[in-house]
């Protein structure tokens, strides 16, 4: 396996889910109206899958253990019960709120993987 593709994976990882969440805390209105159609909510889970199938592909590091974890159980709810999660999401907390978990969650993903991949 290339050396270069784990670091460059959660490179991009961490900058997606930042650069997505500072679109939620800019932008919370227009992220609202788009995610309010299930469909879309259903195309993000799918994405999270294949996300977390590249992490099972990694598995040797516990790091991805964790990470097939979590962007598995994201994906899957959002997949196969995006209405439900829709209305979880707009119960806990407002968008920008959202905004700033995903965008410190982008920043602790690279962290860690600093921290538990040498």
């Amino acid at each position: 396996m290339n050396p270069l593709l784990q670091p460059l994976f959660v490179g991009l990882y961490s900058a997606g889910l930042s650069a997505v969440g500072v679109w939620h805390i800019v932008a919370g209105g227009s992220t609202e109206r788009l995610f309010h159609e299930p469909r879309r909510v259903q195309m993000v889970g799918g994405a999270l899958l294949v996300l977390a199938l590249v992490c099972l592909v990694w598995r040797e590091e516990i790091y991805f253990d964790a990470m097939a974890v979590v962007l598995g159980a994201s994906g899957a709810l959002r997949l196969f019960t995006p209405g439900r999660n829709i209305r979880l999401q707009k119960g806990l907390y407002p968008r920008w709120v959202h905004g700033w978990i995903m965008t410190a969650g982008g920043v602790v993903s690279w962290v860690l993987y600093r921290w538990l991949v040498r």
